[in-house]
This record gives C-alpha cells, sequence and structure tokens, in this order.
C-alpha cells in the first residue's frame, strides 16, 4: 500500500522528468505538479505550532503548481486515472510544461477538476468542464485494454485474485509504476505507459539487470557488427564528411589563358576579355552546380625582361579580372619565336584548386612557337640552339600533374606553332588543338572544350579505385607550439631527449585506413635513385589524406614471392626511424618559422607531419608503415641539398635551415638532404653522432660524425646571405671565419601562393601570397579553409563506447580529426587509460566511469553504476527490507537476486 513520504526533502522535484542517473529521491509521478514548497511550509507549521495551516499558496511569486496540504493529498491518491492524477495532468496540447498531456485530457479545465472554476460561473471559461467519473470513461476508451484499470491491478506476490495478469508478470512490467506510485526512474522491472500498453505488444526491456549481464550484452552486441563492416562504414561515412567539407572545391572549374602578350596578340586579348562574361552566363545555364574561376598570364620574350611575364591568380570576381585585363597591353617582342615555357612555368604557380574531383581546364592562345630548333620552322629565333633538349616537354610533364582532370587546349591562330603543337600532344594526353581560329571565334571554342572537359572529367572520375580497408592504431606527432624552453648551455641536452618527448606528446588512437593499392604515380618523385613508392590513403579519424610510404625492396621483394621476415623486420624499422627523424625536423622547421617571423626575405618553412601506423593486417607483408601529410604538389619535387657534399647552386639558400638546425641544437644534429617543393619539405636525413640519438642510428642515411663533418667542411663552406641575417654563428666549422656569402635569395616576390601544413589538422594547404603581401604578415602559423570557417557545420555520429559500451555522439568535424581515441567517448578517453586500475566487482568493466567503491562489512569493493542500482532495490527475501549494504553477495547470489539481510539470515 502506497504510503505518503512525510519527508519532502527525500521527494524528487523533476520526479518522471528526472534524468540524474544516480538520483535516490522518490521519483512516484503521484508528487508530479504538486507545489514541495508548499509541503514544507505545512510542516514548519506543525513542527512550530500545533495551529491548522491555513495557507492556501507558497511565497513563490507565480507558481503554478498545486497547492495540496496532507490531507488532500490523501484524498488525491484515490482518484487516478490509468495511474494518472489530476494534479498530473495539463490539458494544453503542445505546452512544454513539465506535467503530462494525455488526448483523453485535451482542452478539459483541469482546475474545474481539483477545486472550483471561478470562470465556469462566468461563462468565460476556453475549457471543457467535466466530472471525474466521466474523464475516467474517455481515458478507458482511449486505452487498449478495456477489461481493467490499473487501479485495479493487484500488487500481491502470493494472492490468486483476478487481477493478476501471466504475460504481465513475464514481461516484468512494473504495476507500481502503472499506478503512478513506484518511487524509483528505474526499477527490477519495466516502466511502461498504460495506454500503449497491448497483449500482442513486446515490452521494449528497460528494468534494471545485473550490470554483469549488461556488460556482457552489449559486448555481444558490439561484436555482432564484424569489424570489416565497421572498418568499411566508417571509412565511407568519414569520407563522405571529408567531401562535404569541400563540396565547393570539387564543383570549381578552374580556367586558365596562357597567352602571348605581345604586340601581334591585342585583338586576341580584347576578344577573350568581352567573352568572359557570356562564356560564364551560357555554361553556368546548362551546367548549373559548377563554379568556374578565371585566372591569366600573359608572356612576351627575353628582351622584354622585368615585363615579360603577368598573371592573375584564379578568381570567381569576373567584375575584377576583366578589369585588370582590360589594363593589360599587348606589346613587345624581339623575334618571332616567344617565351612560351616562361609562361607555362609561371602557371604552375597558379592558386589551382587542390580537391582531387575539381577541373582544370587551360588555354593556350599563341600566334608564335616557342625557342628551339625542334620546335618550328621559322628563321627568326634567336635562341634556335640555345635552349636544352625538352624543356618544353618537362615543364608539361609538371603542368600535366596537377590533377587528374587536366585539359589543355591549344588554340590555333597560324601554321607556325604546328610543330610545337604536335611536340606538346605526345606529353599531355587530354590536350587538343583547334583548326585556325580567328579572335571573334574565341567564345564559342572556350564553351565548347568547357562542355567536353567536363563529360571526359566525369568518365575519369568515375574508374572505381582498387582500394582496401585496414583498422589500425595510430600514433601522430604533435607538434609543440610554445618557443623552446631552454637556455643556451642546455640546447644540446634538450635535442638529446627529444624523441623521449615526441612519445610522450603523442596523439594515439584507432582508426580505419582506406588504402588505395596502386602506386600513386603523381607523387612519385623524378629522382632515379628515390628508395620509396607512395601510396594514397584516407585516415578516417584524423579525417586526412595520407601519403603512406613502403620501401621499394619490399614492393619488388612481394611481387616476386620473395618477401621474408628479415627484410620486414628492417622496413619497419625504417618505418620507425623515418617517424622521429620527420618529427625532429617538424619540430626543428617550426622553431626556425618563429626565429625569421619579422624577417618578410625568408618564407615559413614546413615539413610534413609524421604518422606511424600499426594494422591490423599486413600492407605489402608490412604491419608497421610510415605515414605523413598528403601534399598535391608533389609535380614541382625539387632536391635541394643532399646527406653529403653537394648543395645545388641556385637553391643554396636552403642552407641556412641545415645550418640553424646545427646552431639550434647546441651541435647536437643538422638536418641535410633537403626536398621538397618550395617551403613545404619531407624526407630528412639527421646526421648526428652515434650514440646521441639512440633512435636515429638506425638510419641508414645519418653518417654520424662523419655526415656532421661534411656538412661542416664541404657543404656548407661558406654562409649564406640568409644565415647572416639570423647571426648564426660559424664556430664549428672548418672555415671559422668566412667573409664570404652566397648570394643566391628566395625570389618571393616572383611567387603567387605559399604552401603550408594546417595547424589545426595536419593537412596541406596554400594561401595566397598576394594577399599576404597586402597584409604584411607571415604564415607561420597556417589554418586550411576548412579550419578557418568550420563553426556550426557539424555532422553527428552515435557511437557504442568501446569503454562503457554506452552510446554517445562524436562530432565529425575538426574535433573528429583531432581526436585521439576511435570509439571512446570523452570521460573515457580522458580518464580510462590506466591499465593497472580495479574493475567493477560484478561485471569486472575497467570503465571508470560513475565507479565508487563502496563499504560493505568493513570490505571495500568496486561496484559500477548500473551495478549500484540494480543493487539497491533488491529485497530481503524474508522481510522485504531494501538492500542497506550489510552483506557482499556472491556473484551468482547478485545475478539471480538472491538477498537475505544479516537479521534474516541468522533467524
Amino acid at each position: 500500500m502506497f504510503q505518503i513520504e512525510p519527508d519532502t526533502s527525500k521527494i524528487c522535484i523533476d520526479s518522471i522528468f528526472c534524468v540524474k542517473e544516480n538520483c535516490q529521491n522518490n521519483h512516484s509521478r503521484f508528487y508530479l505538479g504538486i507545489c514541495l514548497e508548499y509541503l514544507r511550509m505545512e510542516e514548519e507549521q506543525y513542527k512550530n505550532s500545533e495551529e491548522d495551516f491555513e495557507k492556501k499558496k507558497c511565497d513563490i511569486q507565480g507558481c503554478k503548481l498545486q497547492h495540496l496540504d496532507q490531507s488532500k493529498l490523501k484524498s488525491s491518491l484515490q482518484q487516478s486515472i490509468n495511474g494518472i492524477f489530476p494534479h498530473n495532468l495539463c490539458c494544453m496540447n503542445g505546452c512544454d510544461c513539465k506535467l503530462i498531456h494525455k488526448p483523453w485530457a485535451h482542452n478539459i479545465c483541469i482546475n474545474d477538476i481539483m477545486n472550483v472554476c471561478q470562470k465556469k460561473k462566468k461563462n468565460n471559461c476556453p475549457f471543457n468542464h467535466l466530472p471525474w467519473n466521466q474523464l475516467k470513461q474517455q481515458a478507458k476508451e482511449s486505452s487498449k485494454i478495456n477489461f481493467t484499470t490499473p487501479e485495479q491491478l493487484c500488487e500481491s506476490q502470493n494472492c490468486n485474485c483476478q487481477q493478476h495478469f501471466s504475460w504481465m508478470t513475464d514481461q516484468k512490467i512494473c504495476i507500481p509504476f502503472l499506478k503512478g506510485i513506484c518511487p524509483f526512474i528505474k526499477c527490477l522491472k519495466n516502466h511502461v505507459e498504460w495506454e500503449g500498453l497491448s497483449l500482442k505488444q513486446k515490452i521494449e526491456q528497460n528494468s534494471l539487470q545485473p550490470c554483469s549481464v549488461i556488460y556482457q550484452e552489449s559486448k555481444e552486441r558490439a561484436n555482432s557488427f564484424s569489424q570489416k563492416q565497421f572498418i568499411q562504414l566508417l571509412c565511407e561515412k568519414a569520407k563522405f564528411l571529408k567531401f562535404k567539407e569541400s563540396i565547393f572545391q570539387s564543383n570549381i572549374i578552374d580556367v586558365v589563358f596562357i597567352m602571348d602578350l605581345t604586340g601581334s596578340m591585342q585583338t586576341w586579348k580584347i576578344e577573350m576579355e568581352n567573352a568572359i562574361y557570356e562564356i560564364i552566363q551560357q555554361f553556368q545555364q546548362t551546367n548549373k552546380g559548377h563554379q568556374i574561376r578565371f585566372g591569366f598570364v600573359g608572356y612576351r620574350d627575353e628582351c622584354d625582361k622585368k615585363e615579360k611575364i603577368t598573371y592573375i591568380n584564379l578568381t570567381q570576381k569576373v567584375d575584377e579580372f576583366t578589369k585588370q585585363i582590360s589594363q593589360l597591353e599587348a606589346k613587345g617582342g624581339g623575334d618571332d619565336a616567344e617565351d612560351v615555357v616562361a609562361g607555362f612555368e609561371k602557371a604552375l604557380e597558379l592558386n589551382f584548386s587542390l580537391h582531387e574531383e575539381s577541373l582544370l581546364c587551360t588555354f593556350l592562345i599563341a600566334d608564335a612557337p616557342c625557342h628551339g630548333r625542334e620546335y618550328h620552322d621559322i628563321s627568326s629565333d634567336n635562341q634556335i640552339d640555345s635552349v636544352e633538349k625538352n624543356y618544353l616537354e618537362n615543364v608539361l610533364k609538371k603542368y600535366k600533374k596537377i590533377k587528374e582532370c587536366n585539359f589543355l587546349c591549344c588554340i590555333k591562330i597560324n601554321e607556325t606553332t604546328d610543330k610545337m603543337f604536335q611536340k606538346m600532344q605526345q606529353v599531355f594526353p587530354l590536350l587538343t588543338i583547334t583548326s585556325q581560329k580567328q579572335p571573334k571565334e574565341i567564345s564559342d571554342q572556350v564553351l565548347f572544350t568547357l562542355k567536353q572537359s567536363l563529360i571526359q572529367s566525369k568518365l575519369i572520375q568515375s574508374k572505381i579505385k582498387n582500394t582496401i580497408q585496414i583498422q589500425a592504431e595510430f600514433n601522430k606527432y604533435k607538434l609543440s607550439i610554445s618557443p623552446p624552453n631552454y637556455q643556451d648551455n642546455n640546447r644540446a641536452k634538450y635535442w638529446k631527449n627529444f624523441y623521449i618527448d615526441v612519445d610522450q606528446s603523442l596523439r594515439r588512437g584507432v582508426t580505419a585506413l582506406d588504402i588505395e593499392q596502386n602506386i600513386n604515380e603523381s607523387q612519385q618523385s623524378d629522382d632515379q635513385n628515390c628508395t620509396t613508392y607512395i601510396f594514397k590513403a584516407f585516415d578516417t579519424i584524423n579525417n586526412m589524406y595520407i601519403a603512406i610510404k613502403i620501401p621499394k625492396f619490399i614492393i619488388d621483394m612481394h611481387r616476386e614471392g620473395k618477401l621474408d621476415k628479415i627484410s620486414i623486420d628492417k622496413a619497419e624499422q625504417l618505418a620507425k626511424t623515418r617517424f622521429y627523424s620527420s618529427s625532429y625536423a617538424c619540430q626543428m622547421a617550426h622553431y626556425f618559422n618563429q626565429k625569421i617571423s619579422k624577417i618578410q626575405e625568408i618564407p615559413s618553412l614546413f615539413y610534413v607531419l609524421p604518422i606511424i601506423y600499426t594494422l591490423t593486417e599486413p600492407f605489402f607483408g608490412m604491419n608497421l608503415v610510415y605515414g605523413e601529410t598528403f601534399m598535391n604538389i608533389q609535380y614541382q619535387f625539387k632536391k635541394y641539398t643532399t646527406n653529403s657534399h653537394h648543395s645545388e647552386p641556385k637553391y643554396y639558400y636552403y642552407s641556412v635551415f641545415s645550418h640553424f638546425s646545427f646552431i639550434e641544437s647546441g651541435h647536437t644534429l643538422v638536418i641535410t638532404d633537403l626536398q621538397g617543393c618550395d617551403n613545404i619539405l619531407s624526407d630528412p636525413s639527421i646526421q648526428t653522432k652515434k650514440g646521441q640519438i639512440p633512435i636515429l642510428d638506425f638510419d641508414e642515411t645519418n653518417h654520424n660524425e662523419i655526415g656532421i663533418e661534411i656538412f661542416l667542411t664541404t657543404q656548407h663552406q661558406e654562409c649564406s646571405y640568409y644565415c647572416s641575417l639570423l647571426q648564426l654563428s660559424r664556430e664549428q666549422f672548418k672555415n671559422k671565419n668566412s667573409q664570404k656569402l652566397d648570394q643566391t635569395k628566395w625570389q618571393i616576390a616572383q611567387k603567387t601562393k605559399i604552401y603550408g601544413i594546417c595547424i589545426t589538422c595536419s593537412q596541406f594547404t596554400q594561401n595566397d601570397l598576394d594577399a599576404q603581401k597586402q597584409s604584411q604578415e607571415k604564415f607561420n602559423f597556417m589554418n586550411c579553409e576548412i579550419c578557418k570557417t568550420e563553426s556550426d557545420q557539424q555532422m553527428t555520429s552515435i557511437i557504442q563506447c568501446e569503454c562503457c559500451l554506452e552510446d554517445y555522439q562524436a562530432v565529425q568535424n575538426l574535433q573528429l580529426r583531432i581526436q585521439t581515441v576511435l570509439g571512446s567517448c570523452d570521460f573515457c578517453k580522458q580518464s580510462c587509460f590506466d591499465l593497472n586500475k580495479q574493475c567493477c566487482y560484478y561485471c569486472e568493466s575497467y570503465c571508470l566511469k560513475n565507479q565508487k567503491e563502496m563499504k560493505i562489512n568493513d570490505q571495500l569493493i568496486r561496484i559500477c553504476s548500473k551495478g549500484q542500482a540494480y543493487l539497491s532495490l533488491q529485497k530481503c527475501a524474508k522481510c522485504q527490507k531494501l538492500y542497506n549494504n550489510d552483506v557482499i553477495l556472491s556473484k551468482d547470489q547478485y545475478n539471480k537476486g538472491i538477498y537475505k539481510c544479516i537479521k534474516c539470515a541468522k533467524d
């Protein structure tokens, strides 16, 4: 029999709407809608005086709850409909109050049922007035079960009356909850609403069970979805997110005009300027959803010197673009041949869309061939025998590698360019050559080429890539942003122990890799001595494209079926060493950027960020592989210095970074073998004395003392102009007091963009150098466009935490890209990492979430929150008193719900 709670402090004010999992107060629906403050005031009155409590309301201004004293509470207990009490109800559907809304009580005046509706007397109450018994009938008709009501059900355990139903017993339905008087948020039986109850309905389980059962069922449910399917699904979902984030980029069509700007081309320039608006209007009418950007490179000849090259970066601002074109003048030129190659070299530097599905369409408009006997039959060429062999083909090879969907159209003006166009076509498969055209035809030709290129690009993109999905643990280097905290006298100590700091600051986790099984030809270096093959992969958790580097000897041995454990062990050790050497280089480059922050003449240098993966299944026999940020600029890959004597004279200025690394490390190491594209470097070779940094001793490119000696004596015999700007000492060099400085310099003023690695998501990015010059800022810290703009657009997934086995919402945007543990909620990521921690006494889970120590009979045991809740509701089999921490139940007793208090156990 339900008893009115004498202590109002033990009643939960939120009743059935309480969300506190461990709330121990009374949650009976009976108290919903009742002003507890009013009851407390009545209690205080009786404590201090024997007078009757006559106050009508509480002191809370505007309180809309029902004010019932103890006597009215007892009478209310006798009148309920389907376990709902009058004060529980709200008559207005769509209301956001914390009361119960039932269809059968809609538009019924609750005030008239509870008290007396004063508005009823004046006929101005907007609600209907029904007596309680009539309302009962309406509620009964809305229920699926009409042969009984909750109020008639019997709660007695040992009773054979007609108000016991086996199907309710079988489905563990909580009768007190149906009556509105169960004091628990969750109990050992299922809480269900009466109106939705049906004889044929299978009740959804929500009763408290032993935590051991819950934990085992959750594990089985997680394992029922095969790991391979989960990895594949995760790959697809994360890739979809990546594409969603960069959807704007994928729909971009970059249109570049490379045009001869000598005097004979003035009419063509004017027609191109006039055609831009018509091209955009007509193309977008038939190809909605695509964004066209225009870029321009104008070239003349060597004799035009500073006016030889002019350019306009790719932009969607058509008005601004055409205005800049109109300001250009077709003039100059000497002999008949022009510097076409310089035009393509400049075009390589434009700010192309980096998205792999974007389209590049280039138009070469020229009325004269490039220099060189092999490209024409004209006699007016001042450099006819002085250009190097294949110099046009070499620049075209680089241009072709910009992206997969890359189309080039040569607009023929006269026959002098025929031989050059044919040479170009041999190198560039997606090149078309028009028939002889007039300036007025340029608009139609560009539109036709754009439409044909779009059709061909869709065919290219539709090719299915041969990919596999592999689960992997990752260790990702975490760049230290703060300046180094050391004095000059302990620089060496810092860098000798830096690999230990790397281990302590790693971002660790589990991810799924979507790996393209074909070698990525566009990323391969043209260096014949290159010893690595590159495979493109997508890392789902870090949400970034990765270049996985596998030694050539492994691929060759795998193809020949000769792969052995010794070779694999060697390759995996190389991967590990490569990870640490790249980590050293990344951090050193960051400190270099901080040092040069106020020197505009030196661009920021970046190393691609390294990741080491441990695969659950081998890739070309290897389970430990090295990965790094995927670069979209490998078509310009150059080698500036080696790990021995050579330093490329025209790029000598890069050696300032090697010199800086030697000084910054307290003469502990020097970073050599500088290679990459402009200011993005990769594959460093670190020279250090044997035993100084043990992990780097495994690097075959590290020549130890000899390597440092070579740098100090031959490779850096004289300092660069930039070494003097940074005031780098030559104390350890053979030639300590060299007054001669190499004067080769970075040609920053001629660049159109600057590359970098996003400080947030580790992805390759590029920034407009023109904008940087205007703002007079240096990009020491770079963010990609997605990380700059990402804020409210978040994609979420419901994932089961592999630690606490509870569902949680994972945000798949910036937070997902930088999170460290796959499948773990925030709490478990931060707290549940100690493998030596104690587990729950009953379910043996190690998760620390809501787990606490309980003292039972002078013995401390740990029990998880679900175990605590289940245990607290056990009743003594004899006296029916709730469990009171007086005895430790065995695991068998706990699972079966068998409990006897100490007193009853003794009797």
